[in-house]
């Protein structure tokens, strides 16, 4: 009878390990999207204001400081890739 009681503690301790877990994963993975929505807006708001202010290259390069720095505020790891901004070349007339 013991070695019973003694399983089905074993697995219940399991069942309740795996949903917090699971639990964690999901907590994880919404404010990773959450910070990933924000990202975009910060593109799209702050970015052009640093460009604006220190050019293109010093301004890139702080907003991707600024995004490290709120990265490890938040918990969160990886690398910030860098944002997407648009440049054209032109050579003899054709689109490079």
């Amino acid at each position: 009878m013991g070695d019973v009681g003694l399983q089905l503690a074993a697995e219940d301790f399991r069942i309740s390990r795996e949903q917090r877990s699971r639990a964690v994963d999901q907590s994880a993975a919404i404010d990773r999207e959450s910070f990933d929505r924000e990202v975009v807006n910060l593109e799209a708001q702050a970015l052009p204001r640093l460009i604006a202010q220190f050019g293109v290259q010093q301004g890139t390069e702080l907003f991707n400081q600024l995004l490290q720095l709120l990265m490890a505020a938040l918990g969160l790891t990886g690398q910030v890739t860098s944002p997407t901004i648009g440049q054209e070349s032109f050579e003899f007339g054709i689109l490079k």
